[in-house]
């Protein structure tokens, strides 16, 4: 099936390439745009390279020069020449920026790109699929709060939209499946992914959405062969990589979980992208098991420092993993750093920098939210257990035992571990 539309990506990174070698094997004419020559070549050799893997293991089954044809690569910074004659635009520019914060504005923008998208193409079945996807990967409740029924209910509206225009849509029977997960509606979602298996088994989606089903059924085995099989149609997602090693770690079986966050920190070097989930995965992997090796963990959680170097979660991390080790006066900085945040010196200190190549870093603290609370409450626990008269540790503890308070007075477990810090500042 073709398209009249062109579709518009910005940037040429390993998500960007991956959503114009999608949006092509779909028929849709595709302007890939970047403002390097060299990323561009990169990105246009890897699409190239895919397409031919899927022509080898019988998942595409147009030529490669035909699926290429529809990709039209641009290098330029001038935007009003790379959306000319375009309908349709995804922005795919990787920034180093606060995870969360990150995401939500994708997800903004992505929600913003397909509204205009369906105002253009109100009748195409993929563009309402989309649609379905980016409002439920949009319901989450850390991002939106009270407001996830709410876009779950639109998402699964787009979704029933998309089957409504064309039956045969097997990325809209995925997404449909997906939010029935998300839903809890275990039964129709299992109906649902099986039915897009069977009607389309080539799609790295319907793989990832069986996988997530299985995952969350608790069948962990078949699970993590649908993620294989997922990492088979498209190699270059290294979130699917994290997703079977996390599945490895839940059943402790340590040596798969640290052999593929490995793979995905390998892979990402190899391509140039600068992500520190995988080496935050191998640390907190060496962090819970049995023997607990927290100097390896250390040296993880300090490599994603280096490729992150301004993100408050990865000091936090650090501070996590040093009083794990009981190195309580390391983590304190660290703890800083995260919930203070700090100055481009003390930021270089937590992470041994070196002044004459590494750049000056100020970090941002962190709020206090149920996702950052354990951060809060270990650094206020550190600080009291290091409490000496007259050291000014429980001085600084002091506003973070009144924010816990404040926020958390409901969570015994929390209270007792704040009950506890502050007994010791009074005995003192």
């Amino acid at each position: 099936m073709t398209h009249p539309e062109k579709v518009l990506i910005v940037g040429a990174g390993t998500m960007g390439e991956g959503i114009a070698q999608t949006f092509a094997q779909n028929g849709f004419d595709t302007r890939l745009v970047d403002n390097a020559d060299a990323q561009m070549t990169r990105a246009l050799g890897q699409v190239r390279q895919n397409i031919q893997q899927f022509i080898e293991f019988g998942l595409v089954v147009e030529p490669v020069e035909l699926v290429m044809s529809r990709i039209e690569g641009m290098v330029t910074t001038d935007m009003a020449e790379a959306v000319e004659g375009c309908a349709y635009v995804i922005e795919a520019i990787p920034e180093l920026l606060d995870p969360k914060k990150d995401l939500l504005a994708r997800l903004q923008a992505a929600l913003a790109s397909i509204d205009h998208a369906v105002a253009v193409a109100p009748q195409d079945s993929t563009v309402h699929a989309i649609r379905a996807f980016v409002l439920d990967w949009y319901a989450n409740p850390v991002l939106v709060g009270d407001q996830v029924n709410e876009l779950l209910t639109e998402a699964q509206r787009e979704a029933s939209l998309a089957l409504a225009e064309d039956q045969t849509n097997t990325l809209a029977q995925a997404f449909y499946a997906e939010i029935m997960v998300d839903q809890n509606r275990w039964d129709q979602a299992e109906l649902n992914i099986k039915a897009a298996e069977q009607q389309d088994p080539t799609l790295m989606d319907v793989h990832r959405i069986y996988a997530y089903v299985y995952e969350t059924l608790g069948q962990y085995n078949f699970a993590i062969q649908e993620y294989q099989d997922a990492i088979t149609i498209a190699p270059n997602l290294n979130f699917l990589k994290i997703r079977v090693g996390k599945i490895y770690r839940h059943l402790q079986l340590w040596d798969q979980a640290l052999a593929i966050f490995d793979l995905a920190a390998k892979q990402n070097q190899q391509l140039g992208i600068k992500d520190p989930i995988p080496y935050l995965a191998i640390a907190n992997t060496y962090m819970q098991m049995p023997e607990g090796n927290f100097f390896t963990a250390a040296r993880n959680v300090m490599k994603a420092l280096t490729l992150n170097p301004s993100s408050p979660e990865v000091y936090a991390q650090l501070g996590m993993v040093y009083h794990g080790s009981r190195n309580y006066e390391g983590a304190i900085p660290a703890f800083e750093c995260a919930i203070q945040g700090c100055d481009a010196v003390k930021s270089c200190e937590v992470r041994q920098c070196d002044d004459t190549k590494d750049p000056p870093i100020v970090v941002k603290g962190v709020k206090l939210t149920a996702d950052t609370v354990a951060y809060y409450y270990t650094f206020v626990s550190v600080l009291s257990g290091l409490h000496r008269p007259g050291d000014g540790y429980c001085i600084e503890a002091a506003p973070y035992f009144a924010q816990i308070k404040d926020g958390f007075a409901s969570d015994s477990t929390i209270m007792s571990i704040v009950k506890a810090g502050e007994d010791i500042c009074s005995s003192g």
